[in-house]
């Protein structure tokens, strides 16, 4: 019962579209391809300047397949935003730390840091939606999920931006207002 087809997701994902698209994000449904082999619906925060290509901030929302007998009431959908990070401009542990942080003060969805080699490193949040197989995801519940997630990301991007300035973490969670448990959420 709680296997979604493709049609299922296109239908799910051209209605969420549709909501978003009212909201003054942007949202595009993406068709699978090598890269990315699942149907995904792309959303991002429209950006005034030439050099973003439009695109101030994106998230990939994709439909997670789960055995059946795992989901019969339940489609899970997974959020994910990424910070690019040229890998060789900050120190490791730095960042790991502020990952760190950031997860114990984020209540809901968590920050991943990988570093691929010693060019490039991403900082990414992924956040999971559980929806009920026998009622469509609201688009407001996306929505408000959305605007977390870019909330959460401008301010983990803030602090690689404090990382990369040189200012002692301490210093970075201070100006940001960050304390164990806090962070205007919750």
């Amino acid at each position: 019962m709680a296997v979604m087809g493709r049609e299922e997701q296109l239908h799910h994902f051209e209605r969420l579209k549709h909501f978003i698209d009212g909201t003054g994000l942007t949202a595009e449904i993406l068709e699978e391809n090598p890269a990315v082999p699942a149907l995904s619906l792309l959303i991002g925060i429209p950006s005034e300047e030439p050099e973003e290509n439009g695109v101030e901030r994106f998230l990939v929302m994709n439909h997670i397949p789960v055995e059946e007998k795992n989901s019969r009431y339940t489609y899970y959908f997974h959020l994910l935003s990424e910070i690019p990070l040229e890998a060789g401009a900050l120190d490791t542990e730095p960042v790991m730390l502020a990952v760190n942080a950031m997860n114990a003060v984020t209540n809901v969805g968590h920050f991943v840091y990988t570093r691929a080699d010693e060019k490039k490193a991403r900082v990414q949040m992924r956040y999971t939606i559980a929806a009920d197989v026998e009622e469509s995801l609201p688009g407001s519940v996306l929505y408000e999920c959305v605007d977390f997630i870019f909330s959460a990301c401008s301010v983990m991007e803030e602090i690689l931006e404090g990382i990369a300035a040189g200012m002692p973490l301490p210093e970075i969670f201070a100006a940001e207002g960050i304390e164990r448990g806090t962070l205007g959420w919750g």
